[in-house]
């Protein structure tokens, strides 16, 4: 009977350390990606956060700071992306990220946000933050070249006056003769 102990003992051992071999990795908490970088001064943009080891161990909570104001979370998508709406900021600044979960364990990004003013024409650049170059020309959006100076022509409909300084026929009508006589009412004889 010892010997069928020992196999079993031994079966047991080798499934504990199979077993234990397939057991998956805790995932690391990281952040792997965030977009968008750049964003508009007034708050209200939406940025997605993507990372790993978010909800390590079941769902957790989560506040997210963007500088030192704290912003509105959206939700998450799975559980590997956070979906965030930005809160206000100065125009220009560069704040970092930082998320505060509710075991305590943070992370912050440095310099992960830029507050812009999207009211003005922002170039591509600006948008992937690339400093564009200035080769001193300016190209008005629509990638139109401004008109050449000189004047420019009448709005549609409306004709200069003759040089005579005699003002133009009226739309369907007559033009009164030179003479200065009106024409003949409509349906009647002209005057005598």
């Amino acid at each position: 009977m010892s010997r069928a102990f020992r196999a079993v003992g031994s079966t047991l051992a080798l499934l504990i350390a199979v077993g234990g071999a397939g057991c998956s990795k805790k995932k690391e908490l990281s952040v792997t990606g965030w977009d968008p970088k750049v964003g508009p001064y007034t708050g209200g943009g939406t940025v997605t956060i993507e990372g790993t080891g978010f909800q390590e161990g079941g769902a957790r909570g989560v506040k997210v700071y963007f500088g030192d104001k704290e912003a509105k979370v959206l939700g998450w998508v799975g559980d590997d992306k956070l979906k965030i709406e930005t809160p206000p900021g100065e125009i220009g600044s560069e704040v970092n990220i930082l998320l505060v979960f509710d075991d305590a364990k943070d992370l912050t990004i440095e310099k992960a946000y830029r507050y812009e003013d999207v009211a003005k024409d922002l170039s591509v650049d600006a948008l992937t933050g690339d400093k564009a170059k200035d080769d001193g020309t300016t190209t008005p959006p629509g990638g139109s070249a401004p008109p050449p100076s000189g004047t420019a022509p009448p709005p549609s409909g409306t004709a200069p006056p003759p040089a005579g300084g005699t003002a133009p026929p009226p739309a369907g009508g007559t033009p009164p003769p030179a003479g200065g006589t009106a024409p003949p009412p409509a349906g009647g004889d002209a005057p005598k």
